[in-house]
């Protein structure tokens, strides 16, 4: 399975809508390439550009519009 390179834009509504920039059959290729990204353009923040692991760019779209849950934090981690 492809791993897939996505430029989060801000839509309507303060939605965010993915944007397939290139996708590599490789983590480590898409990794450097989402890297030399966020670095060409500062103004981004590491949420803008995604890599995301899927079958198809349509999966790959839809995991990343998918909500997460928050992490649970531990007693020693508060």
């Amino acid at each position: 399975m492809p791993y897939y390179v996505f430029r989060l834009d801000e839509g309507a509504k303060d939605a965010q809508r993915p944007r397939l920039l290139k996708f590599f059959d490789g983590y480590r290729d898409a990794r450097d390439f989402a890297r030399t990204e966020r670095a060409q353009n500062p103004e981004l923040d590491a949420q803008t550009i995604r890599v995301v692991f899927a079958e198809s760019p349509e999966l790959a779209e839809h995991l990343l519009l998918q909500p997460r849950e928050a992490p649970i934090l531990r007693e020693w981690e508060k």
